[in-house]
């Protein structure tokens, strides 16, 4: 989705168990009406609803009727009292739903009228690099290994929206690796991939299709996606915090002269091996700089840089702000 939009909702006063199981059979059904543009979930008394717009008026009139109804639904199924719902922020990534239900979560605490202390609603843990920086490197091996790292990260096996919208985004990246290694994404990831089914059946086809696709790349660009250079890039990633790490090393690494690795390197990637690392190296401050309380000079040495003055030139000079400014900016941002 282009935007999404946590709601947070507790019947008050609190009905008996079987008014709370009817309020969330009643906002199922309500959300299998809306065409896969809300999940439920509930928790103890309190009920979450993550809804997805094609953007921002989309979005509004969608939590505006979604809310309508489930008012309506709670007095149904409760029969007395008022359903309290809160609001988050909105965000345009999945990856900021977290910050939309703590922003609910916090009105909620405000807005509610019982006292009693709210259950805890897990949230899923989107600390994960995107998809296509994951595979980029990836051998068709690895696939299922991703899907299971990321589907754990997601909390994917506990909840049916988090499996689908995984296998979406799989599906998605598939596709996108078959046509840019000049495929035609429905010729390498047969129908029988694409069906759709509960959560048991739905990972298995992801690490299915991700490991069709990452054979189909392989086999159509030895030079560009193969092995040495998929070798390589693994490599700096996984040693690009030493302030040592040196061309020669990777080179090594494949076997190739300093020389030979040099104009390989810049052929098949577009960039110096230099401007690989020191890329590498600002995307990984910059998550720092984002989610962490970190100091600057801290993370400097995070990323392979022993002078914090060198590394705040390089930051600005590859991102335009220094790492104070850019910090600053990310979290005037937060709700």
């Amino acid at each position: 989705a282009k935007r999404y939009r946590v709601l947070l909702m507790r019947p008050e006063p609190q009905p008996g168990e079987a008014g709370l199981s009817a309020l969330h059979a009643a906002l199922e059904r309500l959300a299998a009406n809306c065409g896969d543009s809300a999940f439920p979930q509930r928790s103890g008394a309190e009920f979450s609803l993550l809804v997805l717009g094609d953007g921002a008026e989309d979005l509004e009139a969608r939590v505006a009727e979604l809310t309508e109804a489930a008012r309506r639904a709670a007095e149904a199924a409760a029969g007395r009292g008022a359903l309290v719902v809160a609001q988050g922020t909105d965000v345009e990534e999945l990856a900021g739903v977290p910050d939309s239900f703590a922003a609910a979560r916090a009105r909620l605490h405000r807005e509610a009228r019982s006292t009693a202390p709210a259950e805890p609603i897990r949230t899923p843990s989107l600390d994960l690099p995107p998809l296509d920086e994951e595979l980029r490197y990836a051998a068709p091996a690895d696939a299922g290994a991703i899907v299971a790292r990321r589907a754990e990260a997601l909390g994917a096996r506990n909840s049916q929206a988090l499996t689908v919208y995984l296998y979406v985004d799989v599906l998605l990246a598939a596709a996108r690796i078959v046509r840019d290694s000049g495929g035609e994404p429905p010729e390498v990831v047969p129908d029988g991939l694409r069906a759709r089914g509960g959560g048991e059946l739905l990972l298995p086809l992801c690490g299915d299709a991700l490991r069709q696709a990452l054979e189909f790349r392989d086999s159509h660009s030895p030079a560009r996606r193969g092995g040495m250079i998929r070798k390589a890039c693994a490599y700096i990633d996984a040693h690009f915090a030493d302030p040592n790490l040196a061309l020669r090393d990777v080179a090594g690494c494949v076997a190739l002269s300093n020389n030979h690795f040099c104009t390989v390197f810049a052929r098949e990637m577009g960039v110096t091996f230099s401007e690989y690392l020191t890329g590498l190296r600002m995307r990984r401050a910059a998550e720092l700089l984002r989610g962490t309380d970190m100091r600057t000079g801290e993370i400097a040495y995070a990323v392979g840089y022993n002078d914090p003055h060198y590394f705040s030139h390089l930051f600005k000079k590859n991102t335009g702000t220094s790492p104070r400014d850019y910090r600053r900016e990310c979290r005037s941002k937060r709700p």
